[in-house]
């Protein structure tokens, strides 16, 4: 049980400074709308929302698996 404890502590630690960033959904520009994926810290997970095409912030992913790479890497053990 403490082992388990440990690791999850770690976990926690090692996500990255841009996953605890907030969502920001950019503004609307010349390029299309799409559908991207951001880290949502208070749920721990990775979320689909819909990125208006410019500006933003780096909590901004192509994919879940990005998102997941990136911001859960204990799922990796």
């Amino acid at each position: 049980m403490r082992r388990i404890i440990i690791v999850l502590f770690f976990c926690i630690v090692a996500i990255d400074g841009l996953c605890r960033t907030e969502k920001d959904k950019g503004y609307a520009c010349d390029k299309p709308h799409s559908m991207r994926w951001y880290f949502n810290e208070k749920k721990f997970r990775c979320m689909v929302f819909t990125y208006l095409g410019c500006g933003g912030n780096g909590n901004n992913f192509a994919s879940l698996n990005d998102c997941q790479r990136r911001c859960l890497p204990c799922l990796r053990l």
